[in-house]
């Protein structure tokens, strides 16, 4: 049956279920070992706001595949690929949303540093977010906006109690994010 649907499989694939997708890196090694920590508390927080998210590979991100959603959120973003991040510069210029948890986009997939300015200034000034204490910043880039909540701290050896604290972190973050800029 999937041989003979394959070409209504194929339609369905390319039509996003969601205003948000999450990305999902390529293997880099580097990055697994940040990424999944800060994945789950995003993926945790997500499910509890009533969140079902589409994922996108770098590859799917490098082809274009970003323009049919609102919202992209980037879990520890270091080492992606330099034609994923002009990609997701493109989807922000363009008036997308980028959410980054954890660390910005600074290096790419070899560990060599890169210019992420577009990251960290933008065409108007950044404003500040209060979360639980914390600071994230709002970047308006183009026509889109970047958030960016650095400090999260995402590790697999938390206490029960400390992980509870960082999704519920996340969790309001994310809320505050969506609000904005979902409808």
């Amino acid at each position: 049956d999937i041989q003979r649907l394959l070409p209504q499989v194929m339609e369905f694939n390319k039509t996003p279920r969601r205003p948000l997708a999450i990305l999902y890196p390529d293997p880099v090694q580097p990055r697994m070992l940040a990424y999944f920590p800060v994945h789950d508390l995003v993926q945790t927080a997500l499910t509890k706001m009533g969140y079902a998210c589409d994922y996108v590979t770098e590859k799917r991100v490098a082809m274009g595949n970003l323009k049919d959603y609102k919202m992209l959120v980037m879990p520890a973003a270091d080492y992606i690929r330099d034609d994923t991040y002009a990609a997701v510069t493109q989807f922000v210029n363009n008036g997308g949303v980028a959410v980054v948890l954890g660390t910005p986009p600074l290096h790419d997939e070899m560990n060599r540093a890169r210019d992420a300015a577009f990251f960290e200034n933008g065409n108007s000034a950044n404003t500040l977010i209060d979360v639980d204490g914390l600071q994230a910043r709002k970047i308006s880039q183009g026509k889109g906006k970047i958030y960016l909540l650095t400090n999260i701290a995402a590790t697999t050896k938390d206490s029960t109690e400390v992980q509870a604290t960082n999704v519920k972190l996340t969790q309001d973050f994310l809320e505050k994010v969506t609000q904005k800029e979902l409808p």
